[in-house]
């Protein structure tokens, strides 16, 4: 049998439910980033929906089939209510709805499932709540946290008391929600099955269940995938199916072989979906490292995201986070005597918890290790685990159970105060954007039938799509496009010519004069050879400095250099 549950009524559950909701959403409207960079979809994906309401032609992602058909459904509600604000600053309520309800749903699985009181359940709560990864997907554009609710509700319904035949198809059901909005948690199906298999000895059998599990799981993923591929991607083949569906898995460049710094990436991915960790990079010997260890990863734009910190804040914010580390080491060491105790006296959670977390953690082991956003589930998996250890055996004595509630309560403000004050009250201006303050001012100097010249397509392009009227041309594209180095030089030559005869300026960045080391390492040294066609123009352009990068000014008149 599972831990005995309150006996409460519907009415006195949803009572219970509103401080678990309410306090986090508001908290979460409260700090809706207005930053478009920590995540680099999410410009794109605030792009994509614009487009997409105008146009009234929706993106299907097989990754993630129903995120962005769902963005737009929620941003043309909003627009049907009178809501005219700009778009990246209202979707994010969606995300904080969905956040709050997954946070009911995790207090419910503590108070009904572990059977805990009110007050730690609370507590419990906001140790996902303020942690940085669930807090930031809760108010960002991206409503990548809708699978969390699903996955939580999945948990919830397979561990209860009673758990037959229509109960097992609604476990299907809630998981499918959660594969059809990101397909990694096909991955919950063997959590869902060793369920099944734990709970096998109960009057109803492991295969009637799992038979069941699978005739709400396969309709309801397949149905809508089915859909997309067949009357709008209009595939003939199965080569093109399996190729579209398998998308990011062809990506080398996702994957990282087994090696001691694949460890670490995968430590500091889960480590970051606890403490956001941007406070660091601002602590010189702390920055010097991270530049070395991840060469490859591109991170300016986090960097810039916390320049205007007090290194000494910093220093502060890093001890509160070693004490965090060390009092949650010392809990959990302390308190793994009482394994066997909390094993029997959750009957199916905290295994199941245990098993989710390897199975999510052996795969994202290899997948994009270090992406915090990858570990979000995992961080629940931990919390759950942790709070049963921190909370079990049940007592009755009022000083064990007041150093839980303390003990909770500390940790908790600590988790507040550093992803606060080291991450999340940065992310809120968008004057901590490293690529919006590049284009702000091509926002106000541009017009439309200008031209504007950037080295590389990725995140910037997106940006100036977004805030700016003018024209785009990305180097890359152009070199990607060219049969050699003469026709690309000639591309862009010819595009400034265009913009000059129709009377728009040309703005050219300065990284499209003077490629960056990544872009170089990524294209080849060939894509510096525009520097032949920049010599034409060096004498003729206005150079103003900026504070992020040189802004070269090429004025019509200067036509007939070309």
């Amino acid at each position: 049998m599972q831990s005995k549950q309150p006996s409460t009524g519907i009415s006195s559950t949803i009572r219970e439910l509103l401080i678990p909701f309410f306090v986090p959403l508001i908290l979460y409207i409260l700090t809706i980033s207005d930053n478009l960079s920590v995540s680099s979809d999410s410009i794109d994906y605030i792009n994509t929906m614009d487009n997409s309401l105008a146009s009234g032609a929706v993106l299907f992602n097989p990754h993630h089939l129903l995120n962005q058909p769902v963005g737009v459904l929620w941003l043309a509600f909003l627009r049907c209510i009178g809501i005219t604000s700009d778009s990246a600053r209202i979707v994010p309520l969606l995300p904080a709805i969905i956040g709050s309800l997954t946070l009911c749903v995790f207090y419910l699985i503590l108070r009904n499932r572990l059977g805990l009181s009110r007050i730690l359940s609370l507590l419990g709560t906001a140790l996902p709540a303020f942690s940085f990864a669930f807090w930031y997907y809760s108010d960002c554009v991206d409503v990548y946290n809708i699978p969390f609710l699903f996955l939580m509700l999945s948990l919830y319904l397979v561990t209860s008391d009673k758990l037959g035949v229509k109960q097992s198809v609604l476990v299907g059901f809630t998981t499918a929600l959660a594969v059809i909005f990101h397909q990694v948690h096909i991955l919950f199906v063997p959590v869902a099955v060793a369920a099944f298999y734990i709970r096998r000895r109960e009057p109803v059998s492991f295969w009637r269940r799992t038979v069941s599990y699978l005739a709400g799981l396969v309709p309801t993923v397949a149905l809508p995938y089915l859909l997309v591929i067949f009357a709008v991607k209009h595939f003939t083949t199965i080569d093109k199916i399996l190729d579209w569906i398998t998308m990011y898995g062809h990506n080398s460049a996702y994957w990282h072989p087994l090696s001691l710094s694949t460890l670490f990436k995968a430590v500091t991915g889960f480590s970051r979906s606890i403490i956001g960790y941007h406070f660091i990079m601002v602590i010189p010997s702390f920055k010097l490292f991270i530049e070395q260890f991840f060469a490859n990863n591109w991170l300016a734009d986090e960097y810039y995201l916390v320049h205007k910190m007090d290194p000494r804040l910093a220093v502060v914010l890093l001890g509160l986070s070693i004490l965090l580390t060390l009092l949650s080491l010392l809990f959990t060491i302390q308190r793994l005597r009482n394994i066997r105790i909390i094993w029997v006296g959750t009957r199916t959670v905290i295994p199941l918890v245990v098993i989710w977390f390897v199975i999510y953690g052996s795969f994202f082991f290899f997948f994009e290790p270090h992406n915090f956003k990858f570990w979000i589930t995992q961080s629940l998996c931990w919390w759950l685990f942790f709070i049963a250890l921190f909370a079990f055996p049940k007592t009755s004595e009022p000083r064990k159970e007041n150093f839980k509630v303390f003990g909770l309560s500390v940790i908790a403000i600590l988790i507040l105060l550093v992803n606060y004050m080291g991450s999340i009250t940065f992310l809120t201006s968008r004057t901590n954007d490293y690529y919006y303050q590049q284009v702000a001012p091509l926002a106000e100097l541009s017009n439309c039938g200008d031209l504007i010249i950037a080295d590389r397509s990725w995140v910037i392009e997106d940006y100036i799509e977004r805030f700016t009227e003018a024209n785009i041309l990305c180097l890359t594209d152009v070199y990607e496009e060219s049969e050699d180095s003469r026709a690309y030089i000639l591309s862009v030559r010819d595009a400034i010519i265009q913009t000059f005869e129709s009377g728009g300026r040309v703005f050219v960045l300065g990284e499209a004069v003077e490629p960056g080391a990544q872009t170089i390492r990524n294209y080849g040294e060939e894509i510096t050879d525009i520097s032949e066609l920049w010599d034409i123009y060096r004498n003729k352009w206005e150079e103003v400095e900026l504070e992020l990068t040189t802004l070269y000014i090429l004025e019509p008149e200067n036509r007939e250099a070309g």
